[in-house]
């Protein structure tokens, strides 16, 4: 029966796989971005960095920032990079660069987005149930699952911006 279990959960994998295969691709000439060619959404390649700005090092390398909601927000929509209108990218935007496969951490394709932070990355999506406004959804790079956090000064997370439709 056990084995009967595990088959199950290999099915389910493979089948997540193929339904939220990543295909992202360099912008080309500005080297900081990623388009997803399926959704049309343009990522910066970097985590925010620890000043207010995206790590613009080639490989990602550089010191990454864990921000509250509020300076999420913020720091997307003041965001200079580009010519794009950059915002703090909702749940399921960002539930899309999830790759969601067989081995952990971090569960992002890492050619696309080079030393990508394994914990939670804010969306812009407030939960709103059962009066839990003061809570966000996140996601988890270390697993791909979904979680909720406090939108509280002291609850910091990591970002990504987003750009796009």
């Amino acid at each position: 029966m056990i084995i009967f279990k595990n088959i199950n959960y290999i099915l389910f994998i493979i089948v997540l796989s193929m339904h939220f295969n990543v295909s992202c691709s360099d912008a080309g000439a500005d080297p900081e971005v990623v388009i997803d060619k399926k959704t049309g959404l343009v990522w910066t390649k970097c985590s925010a960095g620890v000043n207010n700005d995206v790590d613009d090092s080639p490989e990602c390398d550089g010191r990454v920032g864990k921000y509250s909601w509020e300076e999420a927000l913020q720091l997307c929509k003041n965001l200079n990079l580009g010519d794009y209108n950059w915002r703090l990218p909702n749940i399921r935007e960002l539930q899309s660069i999830v790759l969601y496969r067989f081995e952990l951490s971090p569960m992002v394709d890492e050619a696309s987005f080079p030393n990508a932070i394994k914990w939670h990355y804010w969306s812009s999506t407030t939960y709103a149930r059962d009066s839990l406004t003061t809570h966000a959804y996140t996601i988890d790079f270390t697993y791909g699952n979904v979680a909720l956090h406090q939108k509280s000064d002291d609850n910091f997370c990591f970002i990504r911006c987003v750009a796009g439709p």
